[in-house]
């Protein structure tokens, strides 16, 4: 640079050595700041690969628990099947089905407050109903006289 273009560098303050403190306080802040976003991202990309390996655990371990669940159905199906539960109230319990003679509705008439019949406005007969006889009508009160 010739004289000329220096001393008017100079009066614009634009000389590297006018530049200061000033200037070296900022670059050490940006410094700063760029370090501790640097520290972030590492710390924040170890949190991220530690919460992903816990993800993964924690969906094999739901798969586990699935295949358990179903199996727990299935073998639930086996012991509430309808066949075994009457066999063995058949032949362990000597439980048999009732003949239809010997079926009795009860109604409750008071029913206990919250009881599946205090809600229920008709009780389900399990038997269908039977007509009733019909008798023939009666021709008189009189006995009958067997000349006439």
């Amino acid at each position: 640079m010739n004289r000329r273009g220096a001393d008017s560098a100079n009066r614009r303050g634009m000389h590297r050595r006018s530049r200061g403190w000033g200037w070296l306080a900022a670059n050490g802040a940006l410094l700063l700041a760029v370090m501790a976003s640097a520290a972030a991202v590492v710390e924040s990309s170890h949190r991220c690969r530690a919460l992903y390996a816990e993800l993964r655990q924690l969906e094999a371990e739901h798969r586990g628990l699935r295949e358990q669940w179903g199996r727990l159905l299935l073998e639930q199906g086996t012991w509430a099947a309808h066949d075994r539960v009457e066999r063995i109230a058949r032949e362990e319990l000597g439980m048999r089905v009732p003949a239809p003679g010997e079926l009795r509705l009860l109604v409750a008439r008071n029913p206990m407050p919250g009881s599946t019949a205090a809600r229920s406005p008709q009780p389900r007969n399990p038997m269908p109903r039977q007509p009733a006889p019909r008798n023939p009508p009666l021709q008189s009160l009189q006995p009958r006289n067997p000349t006439q």
